[in-house]
């Protein structure tokens, strides 16, 4: 799907977190696919 957008879009980024949704834990941001430079995404 993240594919077929960058014909009509500039930057296309696709990610994924884990989660533990029982004790609230987020795990890190994994990027699936990007069709550019991918920025730091991790935020306090």
């Amino acid at each position: 799907m993240a594919r077929c957008v960058t014909a009509k879009c500039a930057d296309v980024l696709a990610w994924s977190r884990g989660v533990q949704p029982d004790i609230a834990v987020f795990g890190l941001s994994t990027a699936l696919f990007h069709s550019s430079a991918v920025p730091e995404m991790e935020c306090a």
